[in-house]
């Protein structure tokens, strides 16, 4: 009687934990990509923002609005364009500020939204001025009286409440490449030569 028991628990824990672990793997996000990029310094690169976890098929979603922040320090947005595969029948491009560092409350909420699971939202083309590690920290979009402008289920307007993943950019500074050095090298070997000479011809 007791193994029964047992045998029941450890099923039902089995269970709960399988159940448990699907809902994470499904989980709505909104990231970047690629999410830690590793650039140059005075390289132009292309973050996207995209959506994945999100419910597919006929529920889909309709979209919904996002903010990004940078350190305006280390790089600039250059240009952007929404990507979102609904008809963004209530989108809006957002604000750009490079002084700031930011890009607030974009949105592409739709009226039909898209069936996939996965999906693109916006495609951001940076350059990198300055090395150094900057953040980019991505956020959900507001309304102008602060209310979030939700990313829904199109079945039943149901908020999906995705997570947010952050990420970052790291800018390199440019190593001066080799066959520069081995010319300043000569060009100070060749100095050197021509001083000798004038003192030579001097005396």
């Amino acid at each position: 009687m007791k193994s029964k028991v047992r045998t029941i628990i450890e099923t039902a824990a089995t269970f709960i934990c399988l159940a448990s672990g699907v809902g994470a793997v499904q989980a709505a996000t909104i990231t970047l990509d690629p999410l830690n990029p590793v650039v140059g310094n005075g390289d132009s690169f292309i973050i996207n923002v995209v959506g994945q976890g999100f419910t597919e098929g006929s529920g889909g979603t309709i979209g919904g609005g996002f903010s990004l922040a940078w350190d305006p320090s280390i790089l600039t947005l250059d240009s952007y364009n929404l990507t979102f595969p609904g008809d963004q029948t209530f989108g809006q491009l957002g604000t750009l500020d490079n002084t700031a560092g930011t890009l607030t409350n974009a949105d592409v909420t739709s009226l039909s939204g898209t069936t996939d699971a996965s999906f693109n939202i916006a495609s951001l083309t940076f350059s990198a001025h300055n090395s150094g590690v900057s953040p980019t920290d991505i956020s959900i979009g507001l309304f102008a009286g602060g209310s979030p402008r939700i990313w829904a289920d199109s079945s039943g307007f149901v908020d999906t409440n995705p997570t947010f993943v952050d990420g970052t950019v790291t800018v390199n500074a440019v190593p001066v490449p080799a066959a520069v050095w081995l010319f300043g090298s000569g060009l100070i070997g060749m100095i050197g030569i021509a001083r000798k000479r004038s003192v030579s011809h001097a005396v």
